[in-house]
């Protein structure tokens, strides 16, 4: 009886493995091509004192605008930053998309900041801003957590929407 449970178990959980590997083997894994040129983010940094939340807010809409993401900056705990490579790349490519048909930013100006303990306990400050483009405007948060870590990113236009948070 147990040998037959065991070949059933198996003959069930074969198919399942050659679904994920056919899945991960139809994934892009190539860099994703910048959008911007490397001297945005000395632009908009500019307009900001160095080391200042809006410098590294500045610095994280370049992150975003490229998908090249700095996963450590959102702390080092199991749940802080998805750890699974894939769905990086998906989170990374999910903020790119939004922004992509804006073009290159041009102005990126403080609009308000407000505080709050987010559902996993993190004291969190979010600050907004205006971000103009050659096409357009759009509202962008980030966040930073009190420990110092990233604690997200939020870019919104009229249509569409995109969360990561920590």
């Amino acid at each position: 009886m147990t040998v037959r449970k065991n070949m059933r178990i198996r003959l069930l959980l074969l198919p399942l493995l050659l679904v994920a590997v056919g899945c991960a083997s139809h994934q892009r894994t190539e860099p994703a091509a910048p959008i911007a040129s490397s001297t945005i983010t000395p632009l908009l940094q500019r307009q900001f004192r160095a080391g200042s939340v809006s410098n590294r807010a500045a610095e994280w809409l370049y992150r975003c605008i490229n998908g090249n993401w700095d996963w450590n900056q959102f702390g080092g705990g199991p749940n802080d930053a998805p750890a699974n490579p894939v769905l990086r790349y998906g989170i990374e490519q999910a903020a790119r998309k939004i922004l992509e048909p804006y073009g290159v930013p041009k102005s990126m100006q403080f609009v308000d900041k407000r505080s709050y303990v987010s559902n996993e306990g993190h004291g969190r400050t979010a600050y907004r801003y205006r971000v103009g483009f050659e096409h357009g405007y759009l509202m962008y948060i980030f966040a930073v957590d009190a420990d110092g870590n990233a604690g997200g990113v939020l870019i919104s236009t009229k249509a569409l929407s995109f969360t990561f948070w920590r």
